[in-house]
């Protein structure tokens, strides 16, 4: 047999063959900078930071030199201790987003976390969703509070109802401003415009008539009347201050701390409206776009038995 000689490519002759970097980016502080510019909510892009700060002192190492056991120990890393799987995904989805985000842009030649494949995170949503009996007592809870402080209390109220009853992220709601409250053929819809979606894609929903009553009244006692102010830029008519995320948040654990409910946060209402109106038979489609989902999406979490009981249309 004759002898083979084969020829192994020099480090240089391999540098050829890569992608020119189209990022612009010189080091990696940059890439991220560009990836994570590159989201739209200002959440997402919060979150995506703290994931990526995570990962990159874990590792100590450069995007270019991160090897795929690198990435596979920080995996099983923050899967120790029984971590569910929504919590996993939150914390890597965001790093491989960035190395196949690089490694399309030629910043990178390999995207190590490509070999990597999460668990979806289907069939894990039950313990985010409130039954109808304790959504009651919430929305009850809600409502309650001094003469004194009825405005307030109120505005609470038509808050969270309208989360519940729309279904719509918490983000969306502080987005809406009084020009995006439309009639139309008598009844009032919230436009979501894309801007400020997670889709990126206008939606309207049209709110049950006892909701777009009590906004109706919310919008005339407010002092600002602009088109472009808030809908819920204040806790109560004539105080000013935003309403934000956070206060949202605080607001909702104060009244289940008070009152002994299980605790409820603006994205279990998102869940529970989809949970119990699919339970009720509303056809995936339609539930796909009340919630600014794909069908996949929906399907993948909601379009399963669960242990809730029926939709009880009475809530609405």
């Amino acid at each position: 047999m004759d002898n083979q000689i084969v020829t192994i490519e020099s480090p240089a002759a391999l540098d050829q063959t890569r992608p020119a970097n189209m990022s612009g980016a010189q080091n990696d502080q940059m890439m991220i900078d560009l990836f994570i510019g590159s989201r739209k909510s200002d959440n997402t892009k919060a979150t995506y930071r703290r994931a990526i700060k995570a990962f990159t002192a874990h590792t100590g190492k450069t995007l270019a030199t991160t090897t795929a056991i690198d990435f596979q120990s920080y995996v099983e890393l923050v899967s120790a201790d029984g971590a569910n799987l929504a919590t996993v995904s939150a914390k890597v989805a965001p790093i491989k987003s960035l190395f196949s985000y690089a490694q399309k842009l030629g910043y990178i030649q390999f995207n190590v976390g490509a070999a990597t494949q999460l668990k979806k995170a289907s069939r894990m949503i039950d313990h985010k969703v409130v039954s109808e009996s304790d959504l009651k007592k919430f929305l009850a809870a809600v409502g309650k509070g001094s003469n004194h402080h009825r405005a307030k209390t109120q505005t609470h109220w038509l808050l969270v109802y309208c989360l519940y009853a729309t279904g719509a992220r918490v983000s969306e709601y502080l987005a809406l401003q009084k020009k995006d409250v439309i009639k139309r053929d008598g009844k009032t819809v919230f436009n979501f415009r894309a801007e400020n979606t997670k889709g990126n894609k206008d939606r309207s929903i049209e709110l049950p008539q006892f909701l777009a009553d009590e906004l109706n009244h919310h919008i005339e006692i407010d002092e600002d009347q602009s088109p472009d102010s808030y809908v819920f830029n204040r806790f109560y008519a004539g105080k000013s201050g935003p309403l934000t995320r956070q206060s949202v948040n605080q607001m909702m654990t104060r009244v289940c701390d008070a009152h002994g409910l299980p605790r409820v946060t603006p994205h279990m209402l998102r869940h529970s409206v989809a949970t119990h109106a699919r339970a009720a038979g509303l056809p995936i489609a339609d539930l796909a776009a009340k919630l600014g989902n794909s069908v996949q999406v929906v399907a993948d979490f909601y379009d399963h038995n669960d242990s809730s009981a029926a939709f009880e249309t009475a809530l609405l």
